[in-house]
This record gives C-alpha cells, structure tokens and sequence, in this order.
C-alpha cells in the first residue's frame, strides 16, 4: 500500500485564524512521546509562507497543536510538522490547506 501524500486536506476561507491537531500517536514508537516539533508553511508555488500562516504551536503527549493563519488570498499551502520522540525517534506529518474566498464561487 501506497503512503498518502497528505495526513488530511484542510478547507478554509480566507481570514481564519484555527488549531489544527496533528497526532503522531501510531506513528511514533507506543508511549513514546513528542519532546519537540518544528513547522514549516510552504506556498503551493514552492515560496516559504511559515511567517505569516504559522501562529504557534503546543506539544502535548504524542500531538502537536499548531494554531494558523489562513491569510487574505486564495492559494495552497503545505502544512509540515516534524517531530523528535523522546526516544529520539523521528516522523513528519503534512496536511493540505486550501484557502477560498467567502462569497460567490465559480
């Protein structure tokens, strides 16, 4: 079986701020937990967006809580959450999140 490409597809319009959970229970070793985490927002066209989409994020246990900006524009970004276990164990987890307009669509 193939990997996915992406842990999840986000839609979001655009001017919203919101938590997006990413859990690496399953993903990293059984009751290991996430001892760090770095986040990084890639535009669709490749340009690096992490300073104006990514806010913040909060660890706990096996899950990385990571609060973002959806802009003003209509665009893609690549959400990328990498992660070190505290048995020094690695993964990563990226999601999709596509931003629309509010209003009328085409």
């Amino acid at each position: 079986m193939a990997d996915l490409l992406y842990a999840a597809i986000l839609e979001k319009m655009t001017g919203e701020t919101f938590d997006e959970v990413f859990d690496f229970d399953g993903i990293i070793p059984e009751s290991k937990t996430v001892v760090s985490a770095v986040v990084t927002v890639t535009k669709v066209d490749g340009t690096d967006a992490t300073s104006t989409v990514y806010v913040s994020k909060t660890i706990s246990s096996a899950t990385v809580t990571v609060k973002l900006s959806s802009g003003s524009a209509e665009t893609a970004y690549i959400i990328k959450v990498a992660v070190v276990a505290s048995d020094a164990s690695t993964a990563v987890q990226t999601k999709l999140l596509n931003v629309t307009s509010p209003g009328v669509y085409r």
